[in-house]
């Protein structure tokens, strides 16, 4: 059965004392660990501060945006027959649809771990492939107590939940950013970040709350010192009734406005705001978009993944690499090939068009002029060419 935590049914947000429950709970280490409350919260904090949904999008982005590719270790010369393999398997995955895996499996790097559950079939037109796939909920997963680096599945029935090891045909991917301090901390980077969606949220009503007090200028009624007790009552009433809507005094009353105690309650929360979003961005991008804009200009920053710095980048990119070639792309060539002549296909992202090619025409230009030898299909693959056929014209 699905989870559903009770706290969020008629409320945005639980109580913080209940948040604080949450973190204890997901911190326990014995048979009574439940990060359940906690991943529910987390899945809806990206709907109530969109601030942080759009910089899970963009880290999610910048790894969608590239190509992928399959291909045999660099170290092995690859035959005919390999290479029509590679592009049945890329056809295979095109129709299993990884792109969307992927970003199923994106997850993980936000929030700790990710898991698709497959379905494999075989005797398809293109082989045995996938061909469904179903993600699981945050609050189906965590890490397992007696080993952290695994990843127990969670399924929640009548009076709590039961713990056991994920079936053979799930895909999953773990990201502990304090892997080696905390090796069981449930929530990722987007459970770090939480404490500042909080706080944006809670003051949101103690921003309204103060300008609601203090935003409106004082009225003042000033009089004559020889008025009488009754022409002063008259003034007094007659300020209740203008803050409630508009009254009748005499000439002889005059009415002052004071400036406003909390003129600059906006500037306040404006900057609470945008300190609290850098410090987010750099938690999740590594960046913010002005630092990394610097002198590349706006086009080059119009490119998503130059929004998350590139240790960042890389590091995801290397990690979806690695638990896709081991889980996926290992499989398919084993349920269609048997064991592979030399090693199993990897399974890579085409990061040519994130580097410099003037830069590598350059390096080309000096290597030829100092007689060092290049391979053809590399200059027109750094530089990003195509090789023209005989047919067609060159310069």
């Amino acid at each position: 059965m699905k989870f559903v935590n009770s706290d969020l049914k008629d409320r945005l947000l639980p109580e913080v004392s209940r948040i604080v429950t949450y973190n204890q709970l997901a911190e326990r280490t014995d048979k009574t660990r439940d990060p359940r409350l906690l991943l529910s919260l987390l899945q809806k904090l990206p709907t109530l501060d969109r601030y942080l949904f759009g910089l899970i999008q963009t880290r999610k982005l910048a790894v969608l945006g590239f190509k992928t590719k399959v291909k045999f270790p660099d170290e092995f010369i690859t035959t005919e027959t390999e290479k029509t393999q590679l592009s049945a398997i890329t056809t295979r995955l095109q129709r299993g649809k990884i792109r969307r895996l992927i970003a199923a499996l994106s997850n993980a790097i936000l929030f700790g771990a990710a898991a698709v559950q497959t379905r494999w079939e075989a005797g398809t037109k293109y082989g045995t492939m996938i061909t469904s796939f179903r993600p699981l909920e945050l609050t189906e997963l965590d890490y397992d107590p007696n080993n952290p680096f695994d990843i127990n599945h969670i399924e929640t029935i009548q009076n709590g939940y039961l713990r056991s090891q994920l079936d053979t045909d799930i895909v999953y991917m773990r990201s502990n950013p304090l892997d080696g301090i905390n090796s069981d901390y449930a929530g990722g980077i987007v459970r770090y970040n939480m404490v500042y969606s909080l706080l944006k949220y809670y003051d949101i009503f103690g921003w309204a709350s103060a300008n609601d007090k203090f935003g409106d200028p004082t009225m003042v009624a000033e009089y004559n010192k020889a008025s009488s007790p009754e022409e002063r009552a008259v003034a007094k009433n007659a300020l209740l009734a203008l803050s409630k809507n508009s009254a009748v005094m005499p000439e002889e009353i005059k009415l002052r406005f004071l400036e406003a105690g909390g003129s600059n309650i906006p500037d306040l929360h404006d900057k609470f705001i945008a300190a609290i979003n850098a410090e987010t961005a750099i938690s999740i991008l590594g960046q913010t978009l002005t630092t990394s804009i610097g002198s590349t200009g706006s086009f080059a920053a119009a490119k998503v993944h130059n929004f998350v710095r590139e240790d960042y980048l890389w590091a995801d990119l290397i990690q979806l690499q690695e638990e896709i070639t081991a889980q996926v792309i290992e499989k398919d060539y084993f349920e269609n090939y048997g064991e592979p002549r030399n090693a199993y296909p990897e399974f890579e992202f085409d990061i040519e068009e994130a580097v410099d090619r003037e830069s590598y025409a350059r390096i080309f230009e000096i290597l030829k002029q100092n007689n060092v030898p290049i391979k053809r299909d590399e200059l027109y693959n750094r530089t990003g060419f195509s090789v023209p056929n005989a047919s067609e014209a060159t310069i």
